[in-house]
Parts: structure tokens; C-alpha cells; sequence
């Protein structure tokens, strides 16, 4: 970096110095503003890269997800032989992770379909939940599980859970607070006191 002068520069080697300093200094410059453009475009790129899908445009009028909307929009994929997954989400390193993806369901879940969320936020995910749904073939819920955390988990961690069985869905609920304190419950419970 060049120092600004106090006065004029004398001597036989003043024109080569402030020859060299400018040389010098307008080449680092050119690396700053690239490494910037460089930068922006990779933050640009991680920020859309996981999407391919708009599962805005699959949500119900109550705010769920329209599960025979999401089914059918896998069929392309199948037709076309690329993986049978939709997919969104917004990733920054160590600081923000927001995803959400609907698939086929793979081994060791029945067959059906899954829908996954994770958000998680702050310094390397220190906070953040995560939701699983399980569907059948025609898209009724077998199970869901929802999991939240904080300080990853060792602060607070809650967990849900909800599946259907033959004597009326299950509802599991464990948490956990300073890893010491928490409960554990399960409920069983017909359809129509829901």
C-alpha cells in the first residue's frame, strides 16, 4: 500500500517508486473487485442451487400441502428417468439452511411418499426444527414427526410424533431441557376426539 507524501519526491528513483506503487496497487485492486464479483456470484448460486421446485404453488386453501398436487408433479420426473424428487431450498454456509423435499419413499419406510422440512439458523445450525410426513400410495398420512432444537439440543430439544395405527393414531411427545429435565408421553386417541 502507498503511503501519500509530504512534499515532492526527489531523487533519480522517484519516478520508478511511483511507477511500482501504482503497478502494484492497481492489480490488487482488480483482485479485490474480482474476488467480490466471485463471492457474490457463489453466494448467488448456493442460495438457488438446491431448488427445483415451488412448493408455494403446491399449498391447499388452508395452508397445507395439496399431497395429490405433489404426487402428480412427480410423474414427469418418473417419465423422463431422473430421480423422483422435488426439491427447495436456501443454504448459506454455517448460518441459514431452509429445505424442503417431496419424494418416493425408500427402505425402511412402507411405500408411499415423504415430505421433509428442515430449517436450522445461527452460528453452525445451533437452532433450528425439522418436520417428516409419511403417505401412502393415495396420499393419506401414516406418520408425521416433527423435531425442534436449541443449541443443538442441549439447551431445549422437543420431538413430535403422530402415527396412524389400528386402534386410532399415536401421539408420541418427548423433550428434553439442559439435557437433565424433560417428559416422555404417549397418547392413543380416536379419530373423532381429534
Amino acid at each position: 500500500m502507498l503511503l501519500p507524501c509530504e512534499g515532492a519526491t526527489v531523487g533519480r528513483h522517484a519516478a520508478l517508486r511511483n511507477t511500482l506503487g501504482a503497478a502494484f496497487l492497481l492489480p490488487a485492486q482488480t483482485m479485490l473487485q474480482q474476488l467480490r464479483l466471485t463471492c457474490a456470484a457463489a453466494a448467488a448460486f448456493l442460495l438457488t442451487a438446491c431448488s427445483t421446485y415451488d412448493f408455494a404453488a403446491a399449498r391447499a386453501a388452508d395452508g397445507s400441502y395439496d399431497v395429490a398436487k405433489l404426487i402428480a408433479d412427480l410423474a414427469p420426473a418418473r417419465a423422463a428417468g431422473e430421480p423422483e424428487r422435488l426439491a427447495q431450498g436456501t443454504w448459506i454456509p454455517l448460518l441459514w439452511f431452509d429445505f424442503t423435499s417431496f419424494r418416493r419413499s425408500e427402505a425402511p419406510d412402507p411405500a408411499g411418499y415423504t415430505l421433509e422440512h428442515l430449517a436450522a439458523a445461527g452460528p453452525v445450525f445451533c437452532i433450528g426444527g425439522g418436520q417428516k410426513t409419511l403417505y401412502d400410495q393415495d396420499g393419506k398420512v401414516i406418520e408425521k414427526d416433527r423435531d425442534g432444537w436449541l443449541l443443538w439440543g442441549c439447551l431445549w430439544r422437543d420431538q413430535d410424533s403422530s402415527v396412524a395405527t389400528v386402534a386410532g393414531p399415536r401421539f408420541a411427545r418427548s423433550y428434553r431441557i439442559l439435557l437433565l429435565g424433560g417428559d416422555d408421553s404417549v397418547v392413543y386417541r380416536d379419530e373423532a376426539a381429534n
